[in-house]
């Protein structure tokens, strides 16, 4: 695969449902801010509800009160989510939920998390869609007249779709990539991510390695090969379900086999989207609000705007630490928590940013001793 820098951190991976319990806040707080409606179980009430654009709020009997929905569509008065949904719409849409429901990311314990991207191809996300087979051996379900797939595994949904026309949006030519993660449990004791404070604060570069990892999983019939007779055989469905196919080493080769011709077709489609998806992460990371210039500048190690520093800058200084302060407080806040020491954290502006702009220049000179400068890197976890 063909390399394309990823910042490191990586501050943002676009996201849509969430599903949340909430923790330190009493439900009283809530029934004495909204009008909830019962709902009932074989005539038996068990729980309230309380909806706005697209976000669920659920109060259950032993108190238990859980939040979820699309941020991506509330962030959008409730209307949809075909359009992009970037890190600056992200941390408004943070405001906009403490705003409306009072509730911060630590109050919100991860039980579900939704991640992918909506990406532009040359090819129509129907003809993809028709020629994906399977994904780790699982046989993807489609609907919708070959415009859905998903593949259900324990732990994680995998889909694709037509963005476009699940969203009645026909003026837009949408592909979207996601994966729900439906048991958030390796996450919690793997990494710690207990809050949705957590989750904002870590690098989120694993995110999209795993869903890079999913993507390069599928088994995808490319439409442009060179040789369909070559190719012939792993269109049919018999042959990947024989059960000696699906064996170990049999299955591996002729997974190996398949992206061997998909690499002389005319466009190799796996590969393309792959990049895409990549591309599209990195696009997203923008604070687009945040007072850019036209010959916008990033720093090379964390990726931010340098914008307004000097010309011959190429890492976070004191002069771009003092703009993030006065313009995202929420970005600089996160810097602190990434590369300012504890004992720092209550000291005057001016050393914080100091000491900030010290230690990302640090990190960097470590980095560029130990990183083999004629190697490839496509992932950096910093």
């Amino acid at each position: 695969m063909n390399s394309v820098n990823v910042p490191s951190p990586l501050r943002y991976m676009p996201i849509d449902f969430l599903k949340t319990e909430i923790i330190g806040i009493d439900k009283e707080y809530f029934f004495n801010r909204f009008s909830f409606t019962p709902s009932y179980n074989k005539g038996v009430e068990n729980c309230k509800y309380f909806t706005y654009n697209n976000m669920k709020l659920t109060i259950y009997n032993s108190g238990r009160t859980i939040l979820s929905g699309s941020l991506h569509v509330f962030h959008n008065q409730g209307l949809n989510n075909s359009n992009d949904f970037g890190y600056d719409d992200f941390l408004k849409c943070l405001d906009e939920i403490y705003l409306y429901f009072g509730i911060r990311p630590k109050n919100m314990r991860i039980l579900q998390i939704e991640l992918g991207v909506n990406i532009i191809t040359k090819v129509s996300q129907k003809v993809i869609i028709t020629n994906l087979l399977f994904h780790k051996r699982s046989l993807f379900t489609k609907s919708e007249k070959n415009r859905y797939s998903v593949v259900k595994h324990d732990h994680f949904w995998f889909k694709i779709y037509d963005k476009s026309f699940i969203s009645n949006c026909k003026d837009l030519d949408i592909l979207r990539i996601e994966i729900k993660y439906r048991n958030w449990t390796l996450f919690r004791t793997k990494y710690g991510l207990v809050n949705f404070q957590n989750f904002i604060d870590f690098d989120k570069t694993v995110f999209l390695e795993d869903l890079l990892k999913r993507w390069n999983e599928v088994i995808l019939i490319n439409p442009f090969t060179l040789s369909k007779e070559k190719q012939q055989k792993f269109k049919d469905l018999s042959f990947w379900e024989d059960k000696e196919i699906k064996s170990n080493p049999n299955y591996s080769k002729h997974f190996r086999n398949l992206k061997k011709i998909n690499l002389h077709c005319t466009i190799n489609l796996q590969e393309e989207i792959y990049l895409n998806i990549k591309k599209k992460v990195l696009e997203l990371q923008r604070l687009t609000n945040s007072k850019l210039t036209e010959n916008r500048k990033q720093c090379i190690y964390t990726g931010y705007d340098i914008s307004m520093q000097k010309s011959n800058s190429h890492l976070l200084s004191h002069t771009g630490l003092r703009f993030l302060c006065e313009n995202n407080i929420h970005e600089f806040e996160r810097l602190k928590k990434i590369y300012l020491s504890h004992s720092l954290r209550s000291s005057v502006l001016p050393i914080q940013i100091k000491e900030i702009a010290h230690n990302i220049r640090t990190r960097y000179s470590v980095k560029n001793r130990t990183t083999n400068k004629n190697q490839v890197v496509l992932f950096n976890m910093g």
